[in-house]
């Protein structure tokens, strides 16, 4: 707000009450469409499609769910993986996790261990799925 104020101060006070309460009114409106919307409106595009991929009738019981995350990931906390990893386990599914150390949200690859690390780990999810083991 302070940007927009520097050139309102030029502004005669009748002028200048009112841009500023229509500045304070933006804002407000701004921040509760940002951080109270999505629980009001946007659930289903937010948590729906989460909780669809813990639905039985959405995904196989015999699919494997395989997570690769970070403590350093800034995008997506590992505590939310954690904790969705933990719902399709309760579910029923066959979960494999893989934590990754000194990774940043879509660089999971180069962490400790490498890119062979990370691959094979992929590789051996994908035989869980086709059934190789």
């Amino acid at each position: 707000m302070y940007a927009l104020r520097l050139e309102a101060r030029k502004f005669s006070w009748v002028v200048w009450v009112p841009y500023m309460a229509a500045i304070v009114l933006v804002t407000g409106f701004i921040y509760v469409l940002v951080n109270w919307l999505p629980v009001w409106v946007w659930r289903e595009l937010v948590w729906g499609p989460t909780e669809g991929l813990n639905d039985a009738g959405l995904v196989d019981r015999g699919a494997v769910r395989a997570f690769v995350y970070s403590r350093e990931d800034l995008a997506i906390d590992w505590r939310d993986v954690e904790a969705f990893a933990g719902v399709a386990a309760q579910r029923g599914y066959r979960v494999e996790k893989k934590l990754v150390e000194d990774a940043q949200h879509a660089q999971l690859f180069r962490g400790r261990g490498g890119e062979k690390d990370y691959w094979g780990f992929i590789e051996r999810v994908w035989g869980m799925g086709i059934g190789i083991e």
